[in-house]
C-alpha cells in the first residue's frame, strides 16, 4: 500500500513541476520516472507473496496459505495505481496487466480481468484511461 502512495505522490509532484518549470525539471522526471518504474515492479513481485504462494524468502509454498483472496483484494489499489502511473511504459503496463488476469484467473477477482482487459485494449489515444481508474469507475461483471 505505501507504495502506492509513494506513486501517487510523485504523480503529484510531476504535475507541479509542469506548472514550476525549474532548470531541473527534465532530471526529477526522469529519476521520478524511474523510481514509478521500480515501485511498480516491487507491487508486481508482491502478488505471490500476498496470494500466499511462496515465502518470506521467496520460496514456493508447497500449498497456498487461506485467505488469499482477502490479500490479493488489497493489492488491486497498488496494482491500479502502478497501471495508471505507467500508462506510457508498455513494458510495464505488460508486467501489470499479466498479474490482473493471474489473479483474475487464479482467485476468481473479476475485477482484475476487468482492469486487464482495458490495459491491454486501450490506445494511446485514450484519453479516458486515467480517469477511468483513478475515478474507480471500473467494474466487475
Amino acid at each position: 500500500m505505501c507504495q502506492a502512495i509513494h506513486i501517487h505522490i510523485i504523480q503529484s509532484l510531476l504535475s507541479i513541476l509542469l506548472h514550476v518549470s525549474p532548470p531541473e525539471a527534465g532530471l526529477f522526471e526522469l529519476q521520478w520516472m524511474s523510481t514509478i518504474k521500480q515501485l511498480t515492479t516491487n507491487i508486481c513481485n508482491n502478488v505471490p507473496h500476498a496470494l500466499g504462494e511462496v515465502n518470506q524468502h521467496g520460496h514456493r509454498l508447497p500449498a497456498p496459505l487461506s485467505g488469499s483472496s482477502f490479500r490479493i483484494y488489497l493489492q488491486m489499489f497498488p496494482l491500479r495505481s502502478a497501471l495508471v502511473a505507467t500508462q506510457d511504459s508498455p513494458e510495464c503496463q505488460k508486467l501489470v496487466a499479466e498479474q490482473l488476469r493471474y489473479i483474475g484467473e487464479v482467485i476468481g477477482i473479476g475485477m482484475a480481468n476487468n482492469m486487464a482487459s482495458l490495459a491491454a485494449t486501450r490506445g494511446k489515444q485514450d484519453s479516458n484511461f486515467r480517469q477511468t481508474f483513478m475515478n474507480g469507475n471500473v467494474t466487475n461483471h
